[in-house]
């Protein structure tokens, strides 16, 4: 859903083509669009459900008291299924590639996680009830 930026910049120092992407999971993901290489993930929205991103692996670092992993045990976790982005696009600024401008969604919600059960063709659902909020300021 969310576009790829691709920017010209430094980082450590180093002129690096980059690729730039704010993930609806709550994470603005940095790579080299030379090789593929994960340089950075850093949050952009409040977001508790994982505490980073494991930069060798690439996956995060789940925070299981914010983590729907088990039925019958309702978590309160940022972002919201909104996501921290959605479809409306982002930009960069052209005299400075550090400088993002994106359409955030600072929401989260209180997840019910539901048992999974043949749903109609065609048909959206999570397998939860989702109750979302807008994050409290602080």
């Amino acid at each position: 859903v969310n576009e790829n930026i691709l920017v010209d910049m430094k980082i450590d120092g180093k002129d690096t083509k980059a690729l730039v992407h704010f993930d609806r999971n709550g994470f603005a993901y940095v790579m080299d669009r030379t090789d593929g290489t994960l340089l950075r993930a850093h949050k952009y929205v409040t977001t508790d459900w994982a505490e980073k991103v494991d930069l060798k692996t690439g996956r995060p670092v789940k925070v299981r008291e914010h983590s729907p992993l088990e039925v019958g045990r309702n978590v309160s976790a940022c972002p919201s299924a909104m996501g921290g982005k959605d479809q409306q696009p982002g930009s960069v600024d052209p005299k400075d590639p550090t400088k993002f401008y994106m359409p955030t969604n600072n929401w989260c919600m209180e997840l019910e996680p539901q048992e999974r059960t043949h749903t109609q063709q065609g048909t959206v659902y999570v397998f939860a009830n989702v109750y979302m909020y807008p994050e409290k300021p602080g």
